[in-house]
C-alpha cells in the first residue's frame, strides 16, 4: 500500500479489521501489511509507463489528498476534486477544484483528460473554464 503520512494509521487499522462476513485469503491468514508512505510525490515506472502519484493537499477538501498523474497519456486521476456531471457543462468549480487547477499548473502537469471516482470523464480545458469562472484571476 502508498499513502501520505496522515493516512497510515487509518490503512493499518483497516487491515486488522476482520472480513467475518466472506473472509478472504488474506483474512484466514492475517499478516501486517506493508505500507509506504510519500510527502508530495513517489513516482512508479516500469521503463515504458509511468504513474506519478502527488499529495496535492491541503486544499479546501482534506489535510491530505493524492492524485494519479499519467505523463505519456496526459491523463489524471482525482477524487473528490472535481465533480464532472453526466450531463452538460461543468457549474463553476468548488473552492477544491480551483485550488486543484492551481496545483496542476504550478507543477507543470501536462493535463489533457481528467478522471474522476465519481463522474464523468472531462478535459482539463472545461475544468481550468469552470475553475476561472469561479476564481477570475485563474485566466
Amino acid at each position: 500500500m502508498v499513502t501520505t503520512p496522515g493516512n497510515k494509521a487509518f490503512v493499518e487499522r483497516l487491515a486488522r479489521t476482520p472480513h467475518t462476513i466472506r473472509p478472504d485469503a488474506l483474512s484466514r491468514e492475517a499478516r501486517p501489511p506493508v505500507i509506504e508512505t510519500f510527502t508530495k510525490r513517489r513516482v512508479f515506472t516500469d521503463g515504458s509507463h509511468t504513474v506519478e502519484l502527488h499529495d496535492v493537499g491541503p486544499n479546501p477538501h482534506v489535510g491530505e489528498i493524492v492524485i494519479a498523474y499519467l505523463p505519456k497519456e496526459r491523463i489524471l486521476f482525482q477524487a473528490d476534486l472535481v465533480g464532472l456531471p453526466a450531463d452538460g457543462p461543468l457549474p463553476p468549480a468548488s473552492p477544491a477544484t480551483v485550488d486543484l487547477v492551481r496545483k496542476i499548473r504550478a507543477m507543470g502537469l501536462g493535463v489533457d483528460t481528467i478522471v474522476g471516482a465519481h463522474g464523468r470523464v472531462g478535459t482539463m480545458d472545461e475544468v481550468a473554464k469552470a475553475a476561472s469562472a469561479a476564481a477570475p484571476q485563474l485566466q
